[in-house]
Protein backbone atom coordinates (compact mmCIF):
# COMPACT_ATOMS: atom_id res chain seq x y z
CA UNK A 1 0.00 0.00 0.00
CA UNK A 2 1.30 3.27 -1.05
CA UNK A 3 0.37 6.28 1.77
CA UNK A 4 0.29 8.87 -1.27
CA UNK A 5 2.33 10.00 -4.43
CA UNK A 6 2.72 14.20 -4.89
CA UNK A 7 5.59 14.17 -7.89
CA UNK A 8 6.25 18.13 -8.39
CA UNK A 9 5.62 17.56 -12.28
CA UNK A 10 3.49 15.87 -13.86
CA UNK A 11 6.53 13.44 -15.70
CA UNK A 12 6.65 9.72 -16.75
CA UNK A 13 10.30 9.85 -14.90
CA UNK A 14 8.80 10.73 -11.58
CA UNK A 15 6.44 7.34 -12.01
CA UNK A 16 9.19 5.64 -13.64
CA UNK A 17 10.86 6.47 -9.82
CA UNK A 18 8.26 5.53 -7.58
CA UNK A 19 8.12 2.19 -8.93
CA UNK A 20 11.94 1.61 -9.13
CA UNK A 21 11.96 1.90 -5.48
CA UNK A 22 8.98 -0.01 -4.74
CA UNK A 23 9.75 -3.91 -4.37
CA UNK A 24 7.99 -4.14 -7.86
CA UNK A 25 8.87 -8.07 -9.15
CA UNK A 26 7.95 -7.49 -12.92
CA UNK A 27 4.33 -5.95 -13.76
CA UNK A 28 2.66 -3.70 -11.84
CA UNK A 29 -1.24 -2.47 -11.21
CA UNK A 30 -1.32 0.75 -9.62
CA UNK A 31 -4.82 1.11 -8.08
CA UNK A 32 -6.13 4.64 -7.66
CA UNK A 33 -9.43 5.41 -5.61
CA UNK A 34 -10.66 7.90 -8.55
CA UNK A 35 -9.51 8.55 -12.02
CA UNK A 36 -6.81 10.85 -12.14
CA UNK A 37 -5.53 11.88 -15.47
CA UNK A 38 -2.31 14.39 -14.40
CA UNK A 39 -1.41 9.93 -12.89
CA UNK A 40 -2.65 8.48 -15.81
CA UNK A 41 -0.12 10.35 -17.88
CA UNK A 42 3.05 9.89 -16.07
CA UNK A 43 1.93 5.85 -16.10
CA UNK A 44 0.37 5.12 -19.01
CA UNK A 45 4.17 5.21 -20.93
CA UNK A 46 5.34 2.50 -18.61
CA UNK A 47 5.92 -0.69 -20.13
CA UNK A 48 5.60 -2.41 -17.01
CA UNK A 49 2.83 -0.68 -14.90
CA UNK A 50 -1.01 -0.22 -15.31
CA UNK A 51 -3.06 2.62 -13.40
CA UNK A 52 -6.87 1.84 -12.97
CA UNK A 53 -9.51 2.74 -10.60
CA UNK A 54 -11.06 0.87 -7.29
CA UNK A 55 -14.29 0.65 -9.18
CA UNK A 56 -12.92 -1.02 -12.56
CA UNK A 57 -10.26 -3.31 -10.78
CA UNK A 58 -11.13 -6.72 -12.19
CA UNK A 59 -9.54 -10.65 -12.10
CA UNK A 60 -8.09 -10.37 -15.53
CA UNK A 61 -5.57 -7.21 -14.62
CA UNK A 62 -5.14 -9.14 -10.88
CA UNK A 63 -4.35 -12.18 -12.39
CA UNK A 64 -1.59 -10.15 -15.52
CA UNK A 65 0.36 -8.40 -13.17
CA UNK A 66 3.18 -9.95 -10.54
CA UNK A 67 2.66 -6.47 -8.20
CA UNK A 68 -0.53 -5.15 -6.89
CA UNK A 69 0.06 -1.45 -5.54
CA UNK A 70 -3.07 0.29 -3.63
CA UNK A 71 -2.94 4.04 -2.77
CA UNK A 72 -4.15 4.39 0.75
CA UNK A 73 -7.88 5.90 -0.26
CA UNK A 74 -8.13 3.25 -2.73
CA UNK A 75 -8.76 0.54 -0.37
CA UNK A 76 -11.76 1.78 1.33
CA UNK A 77 -13.35 2.22 -1.91
CA UNK A 78 -11.92 -0.99 -2.77
CA UNK A 79 -13.64 -2.69 0.17
CA UNK A 80 -16.97 -0.46 -0.25
CA UNK A 81 -17.51 -1.31 -3.71
CA UNK A 82 -16.87 -5.10 -3.41
CA UNK A 83 -17.94 -6.04 0.62
CA UNK A 84 -21.25 -7.38 -0.34
CA UNK A 85 -19.86 -9.24 -3.54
Amino acid sequence: MLESFKPVAVKTKHAAALLKALPVVRRALIVAPKPDPEFLRMVRNLPNAKLVTANSLNVVDVLGHQTLVFLKDAVPAFETLYRNA
